[in-house]
């Protein structure tokens, strides 16, 4: 039995290799490319209470008290962990996010909010020498 195989003019068959292409293309991209922006998620999620620049003075931010974020020591695991459990009247956000969706706000978090001098602790006092 011989097959016959279907022709496709030129053109349409340029549309359909470059079809495939890019659905390889986009498919290989690497997973922080595909991941959900922190910063639009951030708006999203985040904004009623913490504001666009992470102070915490929007109304509901002031009435639970939410800390600035600006001024944060917090390594990057643990602002994840306060977004996936979350903390005090924050709650938590791991059966609505995923855990690419929360590093990525973490991320943003430390990279776009933390002020300058802020994203380490301040080293413990040392005790005062006894003469």
């Amino acid at each position: 039995m011989t097959r016959i195989a279907p022709t496709l003019p030129p053109a349409e068959l340029r549309g359909v290799l470059l079809a495939v292409l890019l659905s390889v293309l986009l498919g290989a991209a690497p997973a922080a490319a595909r991941a959900d922006d922190g910063g639009q998620m951030y708006g999203k999620k985040c904004l009623a209470c913490h504001g666009l620049d992470g102070a915490g003075n929007k109304p509901l931010g002031k009435k639970v008290g939410v800390p600035d974020l600006r001024k944060s020591t917090l390594s990057q695991a643990e602002v994840e962990r306060i977004i996936a459990e979350g903390k005090g009247k924050m709650l938590p956000y791991k059966e609505k996010l995923t855990p690419e969706q929360i590093a990525a706000i973490a991320a943003h978090v430390k990279s776009a909010l933390v002020l300058p001098g802020a994203s380490a602790p301040a080293p413990a006092a040392q005790p005062a020498a006894k003469p």
